[in-house]
């Protein structure tokens, strides 16, 4: 993966890791201080303990950024203030893991969510949209190495929804 102007270029060959992938997204998105991705009923990968249980909690809950993403198809660009109001019962356990920031993005391949990509921040307001157009950017290399990884585990169609990742936005607030 290179960063040039703002855009991120993934190695289209796919020889690369899913860790490696996910550790150079963090590098590519100024604001990331962790990541995990978290597959629909279970956790794949982390790289630190706080992101394993923020999305183990989530999955737990059965709330939070994550599983909206999930279960919406649909990214989440969140600050703990929304999730508060969304996801209450959630929002202490981010808290006691001091994210208060939270760009989620749902790993959609070939019509079915294979999990999710989730992104967090130490501190408030840290993503911005072109983090999340980023993380987008990142999907194919991320599901292919998933798969490659065998890390995906049993894909669960997402339904009533087209996937087209290059036309999906919102960011879980309601947006089209």
């Amino acid at each position: 993966m290179t960063r040039g102007a703002g855009v991120v270029v993934l190695d289209r060959t796919y020889r690369n890791s899913t860790p490696a992938l996910l550790a150079r997204l963090i590098t590519a998105v100024p604001g990331a201080d962790m990541a995990c991705i978290s597959g629909p009923r279970a956790l794949a990968l982390h790289t630190d303990e706080r992101a394993r249980r923020v999305d183990l909690a989530q999955l737990r809950h059965g709330a939070g950024p994550c599983v909206e993403a999930a279960r919406s198809g649909r990214s989440v660009l969140a600050d703990i203030t929304q999730v508060r109001l969304c996801w209450p019962g959630f929002a202490r356990s981010a808290r006691e893991a001091r994210i208060f920031s939270f760009l989620v993005v749902p790993l959609l391949h070939n019509d079915a969510l294979l999990g999710t990509l989730s992104l967090y921040a130490q501190r408030s307001h840290a993503f911005t949209e072109r983090d999340e157009t980023t993380a987008q950017l990142a999907i194919p290399a991320i599901c292919a190495a998933l798969l490659a990884d065998g890390l995906a585990g049993v894909a669960a169609p997402v339904n009533g929804y087209q996937v087209e990742c290059s036309r999906r936005r919102g960011h879980g607030r309601g947006e089209e």
